[in-house]
């Protein structure tokens, strides 16, 4: 896959789950590549908050939000304001469809509510330490075979 990073924010706006590719490997990335990625992800939920203010239907998958010519940004808002984004690279060979983007953020919030719910120490708004859910994105970076649920 051609994922650069994925970050989850809580509904203040505040991110509670941050990954770029440099957290994993930084000979594919540079840290300041990494925080002009960053930048971009917290440009992007400007496009939410207009997003949200149209939103006629309820699929919490928002699709494309994003784009230039080195990535593309897509986007799930849920119901309780929990944002996910996504950033792929569009500088590959095969290319990172609009399926696999809904699909991808789907599992992520699956697994978020999963991690928020069933931990009776998470403190809601704090930052997200999971093994399950590390594993998932580590996955979805393409850096393991396989994800275990």
């Amino acid at each position: 896959m051609s994922v650069l990073a994925l970050v989850i924010v809580n509904s203040d706006n505040y991110p509670v789950f941050i990954k770029t590719l440099h957290d994993y490997d930084v000979s594919k990335m540079s840290a300041e590549e990494s925080m002009n990625i960053l930048y971009n992800m917290n440009a992007t939920l400007d496009i939410i908050e207009e997003r949200q203010s149209q939103m006629q239907n309820r699929d919490p998958y928002l699709g494309l939000l994003n784009q230039c010519e080195n990535y593309k940004i897509f986007g799930l808002l849920s119901a309780t304001r929990i944002k996910i984004l996504l950033m792929v690279s569009t500088n590959v060979s095969v290319m990172f469809r609009d399926t696999e983007a809904r699909s991808t953020l789907k599992n992520l919030y699956s697994s978020y509510i999963d991690v928020t719910t069933y931990n009776p120490f998470y403190s809601p708004g704090s930052e997200i330490q999971s093994k399950k859910l590390e594993e998932l994105v580590k996955s979805i970076f393409g850096l393991t075979t396989e994800y275990n649920n």
